[in-house]
C-alpha cells in the first residue's frame, strides 16, 4: 500500500517504487498494489503479470500539507483518504488473500494495523524520512508510535533513521537498513530533447542543481540564501530548480524578495527520463536536505552516476555513506556563509569537482546501492516475518 505508486510512465516520484516493486515479482513475488487515483493515472507502462494495480477514489487536494498545517477541510479529505484505501484493501485482501502487507508507515499503516489485528495478516512498514521526522505534533508522533508498536517489521534508510525510529517511537526490532538505489540502465541526455514541456537552461552558465520535492524540508529556502550570497560574486552561477511541491509559491516569493529571479529556473515537474537533460547540464548537484536526511536521495545518487558532484547536509544518513572532501561536501545548510562558500569553491576548482565525483561513482557501484540487492534483503525481512 502506497500512496507514491506513478500515475504514469514518466512520474518521478512514482519511479523508484515502481522499480523496488519490479525487483521484488523478479525475485518470484506476486504484487497487489493498492493506491490513490489520480486524473492523470495510466498503469499500462507496467511489463509484469506480477504486479497488479488496484486504485481507490478520493477527493484529491490541491496542495500537500503535513498534519499539524490542516485546516478542517484537509482534516475531512485526509479521512475520505484513508476510508476509501481501507476499503480498496479489504477488497483486494478478500480476492487474492496475501501473505503480507507491506505499506508506507504513514497515514496507510493504520489501516494495515486493523488487517494484522483482525485479519491476521502481518504487516511491513516502508518508513520514509519524512514520515519520520515530519511528526513535529505529539498526536502525530502517538500516532506513528502505534502504527511501529504493532508492526512486524520496517524498511527504513539509514542507521539514523533507526535511531531516530527506536528515540522516538520505542522501536527497534525487525529494522532492515537499505539504502536508495541507482538503476544503470538510466541514460544521460547529452543534447536537448525534442520536448516543449522541457525548460531549457543556459549552456554558458556554472548549473547548481536541485531535483526533488519543493518543501522546506528539503533545504530549498536555505539553497535560495546561499546561491543569493554566491550570486554577488560569481556571474556566471545560474541555480536550477526541478521539481514540484507545497511550497512552490513561497520559493518563488523568496527569489522574488531576493531579487535573484533572473538567475534562477524553476523547472517544474520533468518525467524521469528527461530530468537526465538537468544532469548533463549541471555543474553541480545540490540537495541540502537537512530536517530529513535519512540517506542519499535517488536524485543524489543519480546526480552522482552522471558525474556530477554532490553537496549535501552532513547530518543523518548521509554521514553513513560520504566522507566530506573525498566523494561529496557535507555542509550545515543554516549556515549560509559556510553553505556559499562551499558552493563557491566547487564551482571554481574543476580538479575538486572531478575527484569527487569520480570517487563518489566507485562509491555507489556497490553491491548494496542496486535494486537487486534491495529486494534480496526485502524478501528476506520477509521470509522472517512469516515464519
Amino acid at each position: 500500500m502506497t500512496s507514491n505508486f506513478p500515475v504514469n510512465e514518466g512520474h518521478y516520484y512514482g519511479h523508484f517504487i515502481l522499480k523496488e516493486y519490479q525487483a521484488l515479482a523478479d525475485r518470484g513475488h506476486t504484487i497487489y498494489v493498492v493506491t490513490a487515483s489520480q486524473p492523470s493515472a495510466d498503469d499500462s507502462h507496467i511489463a509484469s503479470d506480477k504486479i497488479h494495480v488496484q486504485r481507490f477514489w478520493w477527493p484529491q487536494g490541491h496542495t500537500f500539507r503535513t498534519l499539524h498545517e490542516m485546516g478542517l477541510k484537509d482534516v475531512l479529505t485526509l479521512g475520505l483518504y484513508q476510508l476509501s484505501a481501507f476499503i480498496s484493501g479489504i477488497r483486494t485482501i478478500m480476492d487474492v488473500h496475501p501473505d503480507i502487507i507491506y505499506t508506507q508507515s504513514y497515514p496507510l499503516g493504520l489501516n494495515a494495523i486493523f488487517y494484522r489485528l483482525f485479519l491476521g495478516i502481518p504487516y511491513v512498514l516502508n518508513a520514509q524520512g519524512t514520515d519520520i521526522t515530519g511528526a513535529t505534533t505529539s498526536l502525530r508522533r502517538y500516532i506513528l508510535k502505534i502504527i511501529f508498536r504493532f508492526s512486524n517489521g520496517t524498511v527504513t534508510q539509514s542507521e539514523f533513521m533507526r535511531t531516530k525510529i527506536r528515540d522516538l517511537f520505542g522501536y527497534e526490532c525487525n529494522v532492515a537498513v537499505l539504502h536508495s538505489c541507482i538503476d544503470p540502465s538510466y541514460e544521460l541526455l547529452q543534447t536537448v530533447p525534442d520536448d516543449t514541456r522541457l525548460v531549457k537552461v543556459p549552456t554558458n552558465k556554472n548549473i547548481v542543481l536541485f531535483v526533488g520535492m519543493l518543501h522546506e524540508l528539503k533545504g530549498i529556502f536555505e539553497l535560495a540564501h546561499a546561491f543569493k550570497a554566491l550570486s554577488l560574486k560569481d556571474e556566471d552561477a545560474y541555480l536550477v530548480y526541478v521539481g514540484d511541491g507545497r511550497d512552490k509559491d513561497r520559493l518563488h516569493n523568496l527569489l522574488h524578495e531576493l531579487d535573484i529571479e533572473n538567475r534562477v529556473t524553476c523547472a517544474g515537474m520533468v518525467p524521469h527520463d528527461r530530468v537526465s537533460y538537468y544532469f548533463a547540464n549541471a555543474t553541480l548537484f545540490c540537495l541540502p536536505s537537512c530536517k530529513e536526511s535519512g540517506s542519499p536521495t535517488y536524485s543524489t545518487l543519480e546526480a552522482i552516476q552522471f558525474g556530477v558532484p554532490v553537496v549535501c547536509c552532513k547530518k543523518g544518513g548521509n554521514a553513513e555513506i560520504f566522507t566530506h572532501g573525498r566523494d561529496a561536501m557535507l555542509i550545515d545548510p543554516s549556515d549560509e556563509k559556510e553553505f556559499s562558500s562551499c558552493l563557491r569553491m566547487l564551482l571554481n576548482d574543476s580538479d575538486l569537482r572531478i575527484s569527487l565525483s569520480q570517487n563518489a561513482k566507485k562509491l555507489i557501484t556497490k553491491n548494496e546501492f542496486t535494486w537487486q540487492y534491495r529486494a534480496e534483503r526485502i524478501s528476506e525481512l520477509f521470509l522472517s516475518v512469516l515464519e
